[in-house]
């Protein structure tokens, strides 16, 4: 039995699709929803198919609509900063996290005022397998190692569990 995965019409998912159809025998690509085993979408090509079509679809999906929120950490520190605003009993446990350059000021406070009783980790917003994150005592530590927009500074929690 060979398994169908639908691809949108983007470049990008033409190129995959012959790839797989390329190596492995028992893979094809259509850009037929319904009788495909896989649905295979790549960024916002998931607004081509009609979202309620999901909740049908028997196969599997490579991403799940609405999650790109955990690949941007500037967004995801936004989102969970508001919850602990509104919320402070349930997400007490997310650590003081601020989005550079739009949240400077209020990161440079909170620094300066816990002096080196805290511990930060810097990152960057769309980073991924811990490249270009590093850790930092004072406000001058940060400033030396470069600070980006939509780069994010949170709380380091040395023993989280």
């Amino acid at each position: 039995h060979s398994c169908t995965i639908c691809i949108s019409k983007a470049e990008s998912e033409e190129n995959l699709g012959k790839m797989m159809e390329e190596y492995y025998d028992n893979y094809k690509t259509s850009q037929d929803f319904e009788g495909s085993d896989i649905l295979w979408l790549y960024g916002e090509e998931m607004g081509e198919y009609d979202r309620e079509m999901f909740h049908d679809f028997k196969g599997f999906i490579n991403k799940i609509y609405g999650t790109m929120i955990f690949k941007h950490k500037d967004l995801q520190y936004t989102v969970m900063n508001q919850c602990k605003k509104y919320h402070a009993d349930k997400y007490g446990f997310h650590p003081a996290s601020y989005t550079l350059m739009k949240e400077f000021d209020l990161m440079q406070e909170d620094i300066r005022a816990s002096g080196r009783a805290k511990s930060w980790i810097a990152k960057p917003s769309e980073g991924l397998e811990g490249s270009d994150i590093f850790c930092f005592d004072t406000f001058e530590e940060l400033m030396a190692r470069g600070v980006q927009d939509g780069m994010v500074a949170q709380q380091y929690i040395h023993n989280p569990l």
